[in-house]
C-alpha cells in the first residue's frame, strides 16, 4: 500500500521524525508539558482531597497538515 495514495496515515504528537519522514506525517500537536501539569495536579488532589472527583480537562491541539494524509499544502 502506498502512502498517502492508497491510505492517509496521521499520528499524534508531532515528534521530530513526523516532519523528516517520507512522505512527512501528518500529525497532531499537542502541549505535552502542559498535558503532564494538569495531570499531576488532578492525581494531588485525589490524593490530598480524597473526593471522587469528575476528571475533565481539555487541552488545545493543533492539526499539522503534511503530505501524508493526502492533502496538498499551500
Amino acid at each position: 500500500m502506498q502512502v498517502p495514495g492508497d491510505v492517509a496515515v496521521v499520528g499524534f504528537d508531532d515528534i521530530d521524525m513526523a516532519e523528516v519522514a517520507d512522505p512527512p506525517l501528518t500529525t497532531v500537536r499537542i502541549a505535552k508539558e502542559l498535558m503532564g501539569e494538569l495531570a499531576a495536579r488532578q492525581l494531588l488532589e485525589l490524593i490530598y482531597t480524597e473526593r471522587q472527583l469528575p476528571i475533565k480537562s481539555v487541552v488545545a491541539t493543533t492539526l499539522v497538515v503534511r503530505a501524508s494524509c493526502g492533502c496538498v499544502t499551500r
